[in-house]
């Protein structure tokens, strides 16, 4: 079974299971670089080259999609 681009699985469990995994590293992913775009400590997330929270300029969300050529783009989303 055609799982994503370039990854093939021999049976539907295996392509689900596949497609699975692919999604849990994709949301690892998101999380780690909008951690790493956080210049601050705010509640659970804590930075020791940040220790502060600064919400001059920090406080909003970091959202990310997919551009046009499959690379990740971040944004600020104001927080409402």
């Amino acid at each position: 079974a055609a799982v994503d681009a370039g990854l093939a699985a021999p049976g539907w469990r295996q392509a689900v299971r596949a497609l699975e995994a692919r999604n849990m590293v994709l949301a690892a992913r998101l999380v780690v670089d909008g951690a790493l775009a956080r210049c601050e400590s705010r509640g659970a997330h804590q930075r020791l080259d940040w220790p502060a929270q600064d919400d001059a300029d920090w406080r909003h969300h970091i959202a990310f999609r997919q551009g046009p050529a499959g690379e990740l783009l971040a944004a600020q989303l104001p927080i409402q």
